[in-house]
């Protein structure tokens, strides 16, 4: 508190004693004792006009040392000019001293938008650190590619004893790259890595535990395909997504109503979701989660998603039901949409990306018959093994960007049978890449291979998607498995 009135300070004290009993207040006029106690500050409520250490050069320290702590201007009457001024300088509210009832409101409100303020940011950083931690991943499983290419390759060639020395630096491959998995997985918060999950039996655990306790004016529903629906994820995650979902809906109809959860399949084509950057085009288990309440007015309709938004009273709602599913949804690489007209209904669309198919290697490598094939990765090493590997079953084009693969497939559209491609790539990705394809073919049949858990299965639209690093024979099946096709 920079203050050089003890009375002042004193009722300042007192009145903020009611709200904040525990807090601790330290009261100066002297600029050094101000920046020592600044250090440890959640807030500083400054008189304006003091004689030698005025108010707004309190502000400026404020602003140069603690950006990130709320201060509140507490002076007597001054113009409108110095008022504008103190907010310019970075003063979060401004009260005159004569009318000071309002100051536990306004240091409670600040001292809870800083709070707010500190979790996006944390948030922000937490996002940061995963897109860094994403791309060190991808540079990771590249470089750990080419030596299980390479140790695969050698070893049927060399004497039992010789494969026991190569099989043993094979499993320190493999540990590595599960270790690069579980830090994703740890980034994501998915406590324990994803695993498959049965989006039909988490559906089924909701609407059998709401059923119990189900308002006698409101029904639900559920239709879902009949096809194996497992998605790549956390159970209990994915389960709160849906439960949060159909809550809402439930609250949604306060005179009762019905809720409509379904699950289908169905490709989607161009298609921007709200939480998506662009239009997204893939195959994905999509869960819709449909009301017959009030609906969401459009004018709020784009804020429902932003932490701690609610139109719901305080004892309520939080306004991080929402946020929550939001990130729960982007973690596992899938998007959010919301549809909704005023006295109708909302639907809100969950997009979750299927589990990529697994191939186990077999015993015996399945060979080609001299098909041709487009192998495309910007990872050089990874580029020339992968293309020796496939050398001795294929017939194999290369190229080291997405670009380059568009040009060699346009050359080449009547005899390439698969693609075989990165999905991070300079110059063109593999998503766009594949897109471009398909407009030369549509039926061109794509492998996947992926640096990171990204959305791969979905925005690339491939065939199937493997898991960098893979061992060849895993390679070598998908391969047998598309070009018989």
């Amino acid at each position: 508190m920079v203050e050089d009135n003890a009375r002042d300070a004193e009722l300042i004290c007192h009145l903020l004693m009611r709200q904040l009993p525990d807090c601790e207040f330290t009261v100066t006029g002297d600029r050094d004792r101000f920046i020592e106690a600044l250090a440890k500050a959640d807030l500083v409520t400054v008189d304006y006009s003091l004689p030698s250490f005025g108010g707004d050069e309190a502000l400026a320290i404020v602003r140069e040392r603690a950006p990130h702590v709320p201060a509140i201007v507490v002076s007597g009457s001054v113009g409108e000019e110095k008022v504008a001024e103190c907010f310019r300088m970075g003063a979060v509210d401004f009260l005159n001293k004569d009318r000071l009832a309002r100051l536990p409101e306004a240091v409670m409100g600040a001292i809870e938008n800083r709070r707010t303020k500190m979790t996006l940011i944390k948030a922000q950083r937490t996002q940061n650190i995963g897109s860094l931690a994403s791309g060190i991943a991808h540079d990771l499983n590249n470089c750990l590619s080419g030596p299980m290419i390479a140790v695969g390759m050698v070893m049927e060639d060399l004497p039992p004893e010789k494969q026991e020395i190569l099989k043993k630096g094979q499993v320190g491959l493999i540990k590595a790259a599960e270790l690069v998995r579980q830090i994703m997985n740890y980034l994501r918060g998915s406590n324990g890595g994803f695993q498959p999950v049965d989006l039909k039996r988490q559906i089924e655990r909701v609407v059998e535990m709401l059923r119990q306790r189900l308002p006698k004016n409101i029904q639900i529903y559920t239709t879902m395909e009949d096809l194996p629906f497992e998605v790549a994820g956390n159970a209990t995650q994915i389960f709160q997504v849906i439960l949060n979902l159909v809550v809402n809906a439930m609250e949604a109809m306060p005179g009762g109503g019905s809720v409509n959860v379904t699950l289908n399949s169905q490709p989607v084509d161009h298609y921007k979701p709200m939480s998506a950057l662009e239009s997204v085009t893939g195959k994905f288990a999509q869960i819709c989660v449909t009301d017959t309440g009030m609906g969401i007015a459009p004018e709020i309709i784009s804020k429902i998603f932003e932490p701690f938004f609610t139109t719901k009273p305080p004892d309520k709602g939080t306004g991080l039901g929402l946020s929550t599913v939001l990130s729960i949804v982007e973690a596992h690489s899938g998007f959010i949409d919301v549809t909704s007209a005023m006295g109708l209904g909302t639907t809100f669309t969950v997009l979750l990306p299927f589990a990529p198919e697994t191939h186990e290697a077999p015993k015996e490598k399945p060979a080609g018959k001299r098909e041709t094939i487009l192998l495309v990765d910007d990872e050089l090493t990874l580029l020339e093994l992968a293309s020796r590997l496939l050398e001795d079953y294929y017939d194999v084009l290369t190229a080291e960007n997405g670009a380059e693969a568009l040009k060699v497939y346009s050359d080449n559209r009547e005899k390439v049978k698969v693609v075989v491609s990165d999905w991070s790539m300079p110059v063109m990705d593999g998503p766009l890449m594949v897109e471009k394809m398909r407009e030369i073919n549509s039926k061109v049949r794509v492998i996947c291979l992926s640096g990171t858990d990204s959305k791969t299965t979905g925005s690339m639209n491939a065939d199937i998607t493997l898991s960098k690093p893979f061992m060849p024979a895993q390679l070598l099946a998908a391969l047998k498995q598309l070009s018989a096709a």
